[in-house]
């Protein structure tokens, strides 16, 4: 009976391991993204603010750009790929936690004034308050872009772009170091083998 039982949980294991190599449905590579068991999506949620940040494929980014066209050579495919390549994207969401419902442009804003500071602060300082670690170093992002700026949507999502390196070891570390709503400073660990391992997107 052990050793029954011991063959079905390696053969579990094996079917929980397995990832494939190539995806070609775009809902079934959002949905590999999404799935938290493999490490691509990490969250937070301080104060009644949920913090959600998202690892972005190149190949999934480069389909964002092509989507809207009938057809897409395979050289114009690997020309967009290879613009993503040398850069790791992050999409970052902050918005209001589980049963919470408020906007955050307007959390805590008093008169129109408060919100054009907020919306400036959201829109030309969230550069200051996203980095990321390595072995130590931190580096500086190269673009961070809040997107949707009159999104009726109670939370805001922000693309965040670091240039390419070699990175040491087997962690990535986001850091989040909040300006507006209280919640300190905020680390998601990401492994550098989650996020090499990705299966490629072709589209």
């Amino acid at each position: 009976m052990k050793k029954i039982l011991a063959m079905l949980s390696y053969a579990a294991l094996a079917l929980t391991s397995c990832k494939p190599e190539v995806i070609k449905d775009p809902q079934e590579s959002m949905r590999y993204m999404a799935d938290k068991r493999n490490g691509l999506v990490k969250e937070a949620t301080i104060a009644g603010i949920k913090m959600k940040v998202k690892y972005l494929p190149a190949s999934y980014l480069a389909y964002n750009i092509a989507k809207n066209e009938l057809t897409v050579s395979a050289g114009k495919r690997d020309s967009l790929v290879m613009r993503y390549a040398n850069s790791l994207t992050f999409l970052v969401n902050i918005g209001p936690g589980e049963g919470e419902h408020f906007d955050i442009t307007r959390l805590g804003v008093k008169d129109y004034e408060g919100f054009v500071q907020r919306v400036n602060d959201l829109v030309f300082e969230s550069k200051e308050w996203m980095k990321l670690e390595n072995a130590g170093e931190i580096y500086d992002a190269s673009l961070v872009k809040m997107e949707d700026l009159n999104s009726l949507q109670p939370g805001r999502d922000f693309i965040v772009v670091f240039d390419k390196r070699e990175w040491k070891g087997e962690e990535l570390c986001f850091h989040y170091k909040d300006e507006i709503y209280n919640v300190g400073q905020n680390k998601f660990i990401f492994k550098t083998g989650d996020i090499n391992d990705v299966p490629e997107f072709k589209f």
